[in-house]
C-alpha cells in the first residue's frame, strides 16, 4: 500500500568534490525491502563516482559495505540508480559513501530511501 510508505533524504542534492559520506538515516522503524534512489553527476576530465550503501550496529560506529548495496560508477555524465535491500537484514544505521576519483572535477549528488515503516 503506498501510504504505508515512507520518503527519508538520506543525502540532499549538494556538490561533492572529494571522498565523503552521508549522515546516518535510522532504519529502526522500517521493515520489509528498502529501494534507494540516488542521482549523481561527474564532471570534469576522468572523473568518477563510485557510491555504494554501508551499515552500521550504531550511527557513529565503524560502517561496512552492504552486500548489493553498490551502485555503478558514474564516468563524466549523470545517472539516476536504485538499489533494493531488505532493511530487516541490515544493521540499525545506514549511509551512502561515495568516492570522487580521477581526474579534477566535482559531482553532484542525491539519495532517498524509500520504505514501508513498521505497523504500530
Amino acid at each position: 500500500m503506498l501510504s504505508a510508505l515512507e520518503i527519508k533524504t538520506l543525502h540532499a542534492p549538494a556538490v561533492v568534490t572529494a571522498t565523503a559520506e552521508s549522515a546516518a538515516v535510522d532504519l529502526r522503524d522500517y521493515e520489509g525491502p528498502i529501494t534507494v534512489i540516488m542521482h549523481s553527476t561527474a564532471s570534469g576530465t576522468g572523473v568518477t563516482n563510485a557510491l555504494k550503501l554501508q551499515e552500521c550496529a550504531t550511527s557513529d560506529g565503524t560502517f561496512t559495505d552492504v552486500s548489493g548495496g553498490g551502485f555503478t560508477t558514474i564516468a563524466n555524465t549523470a545517472s539516476s540508480q536504485s538499489v533494493r535491500v531488505n532493511s530487516d537484514s541490515l544493521m540499525r544505521y545506514l549511509k551512502l559513501d561515495f568516492v570522487i576519483a580521477g581526474g579534477t572535477g566535482e559531482g553532484v549528488v542525491s539519495a532517498s530511501v524509500i520504505g514501508k515503516k513498521k505497523y504500530k
